[in-house]
């Protein structure tokens, strides 16, 4: 089994580096955390995953920390992970929305640098900052 960052990083490599599902996992498996994150650059994405979730389950402070550190290191079968299936058990749409859009946003936040507009620009990538119910 692996950590969600994990199964994100795999999927990353897989779709972003072209890699197959085994050289994926084998570079998940065999490299630290920081060698990881600097070919996926998912961490920041989590975070605000995990706060965006957080925020619309009513999780405390204490367990929205438990909640991210297990995302990131485990253990898979961590307590947390039960609070959070109990209570996002009827997730709306409209929670989900406000998940996706907490992720959004601190992205555009984050990358919204002259330079990085400017690289959007030259890529034709403008749709990434439109706000998420237009995207």
């Amino acid at each position: 089994m692996a950590t969600p960052y994990e199964n994100v990083a795999k999927a990353i490599l897989i779709k972003r580096n072209e890699l197959s599902e085994e050289e994926a996992q084998k570079k998940v498996e065999s490299e630290s955390f920081k060698e990881l994150e600097s070919q996926v650059f998912a961490v920041t994405s989590i975070k605000y995953a995990v706060i965006g979730i957080s925020k619309q389950i009513g999780l405390t402070d204490s367990e929205a920390f438990d909640f991210f550190l297990a995302v990131i290191n485990g253990p898979e079968d961590a307590k947390i992970f039960d609070i959070v299936k109990e209570k996002i058990n009827g997730f709306t749409e409209k929670q989900e929305l406000n998940v996706l859009s907490n992720i959004h946003d601190v992205w555009v936040k984050d990358n919204s640098s002259e330079k990085d507009f400017n690289e959007k620009v030259e890529k034709e990538q403008l749709r990434q900052y439109a706000p998420l119910e237009l995207i």
